[in-house]
């Protein structure tokens, strides 16, 4: 098992997502959690970019955290109305504190998809 390093900071970022033509959007994915939660220390943000610029439009989620887990667990939001009529990125951001001692495998992200009514 790999664990994250101390004082990480890293971010994964989806290609850009047309919602040109959606009148609302969901994104929903399948998330395994194991990081030090104590204090919020180590923890998962989701946001909401512009394409391109990569301009926040929202934070959807600043702390994602846990320890030990014991299965896959969904994530699901809805997009804000200012992401919709535009490409966007999502963003995974991961943030560690110095303290190696639970440092955890880290947060995985799979199944990931964006939603959007039929038309």
């Amino acid at each position: 098992m790999a664990i994250y390093g101390t004082d990480s900071h890293v971010w994964l970022r989806t290609p850009a997502l047309d919602l040109s033509t959606a009148t609302e959007a969901t994104v929903t994915f399948q998330q395994w959690v194991d990081m030090d939660e104590f204090d919020n220390l180590d923890r998962g943000t989701v946001r909401v970019l512009q394409a391109g610029t990569f301009s926040e439009i929202e934070v959807l989620e600043t702390n994602i955290t846990g320890l030990d887990p014991t299965g896959w667990m969904e994530f699901s939001a809805s997009l804000p109305a200012a992401a919709l009529g535009q490409a966007v990125v999502l963003e995974f951001g991961f943030v560690s504190d110095g303290d190696a001692i639970f440092d955890q495998s880290g947060w995985s992200i799979d199944e990931l998809i964006v939603t959007t009514p039929a038309r």
